[in-house]
């Protein structure tokens, strides 16, 4: 990851929106958010887990989605939403139960319309669990019946 922030139009402040329902079930955690990057955290439990006694691979991807959409969110036009219009996710090991995650992520691009983040998600004793880039859309505010309300 690299340390320079992007150039984008004049971002909007972090979300007011709260904690999302999702990641409060999932137990994941906000950590930091900048300017183009965005931090998230996970403590691995039972819950987590699938078969062979291994994380679900929905738990780092939801984990990657989140932590670069906190990155994307920092830099979204004021009064726009930010939501995944793709996600890839390489997953590198398993993970197990007791295991720490950390997710950081950065914006590579940020323009007027989407956004294209890259992450990575780690033990806290920095192995490399997955990998991943997504592309973010940014959308205009939207008026009481859903339609874009700045057309």
């Amino acid at each position: 990851m690299t340390e320079d922030a992007p150039e984008a139009p004049a971002a909007a402040p972090p979300s007011e929106a709260g904690p999302t329902p999702f990641h409060e079930l999932l137990e994941i955690r906000p950590v930091n958010q900048d300017r183009g990057r965005g931090r998230m955290e996970l403590a691995v439990q039972e819950r987590h887990l699938r078969t062979l006694g291994i994380v679900h691979g929905g738990v780092p991807a939801t984990l990657l989605d989140a932590a670069m959409g906190m990155a994307a969110s920092s830099l979204r036009p004021a009064g726009h939403h930010v939501v995944t219009a793709q996600l890839n996710v390489n997953f590198i090991r398993p993970s197990r139960a007791g295991e720490r995650l950390v997710a950081t992520a950065e914006v590579i691009h940020s323009g007027r319309q989407t956004a294209v983040a890259r992450g990575e998600v780690h033990t806290e004793e920095r192995v490399l669990v997955a990998s991943g880039t997504a592309t973010f859309l940014y959308l205009p505010p939207l008026d009481r019946t859903g339609r874009d309300s700045s057309a």
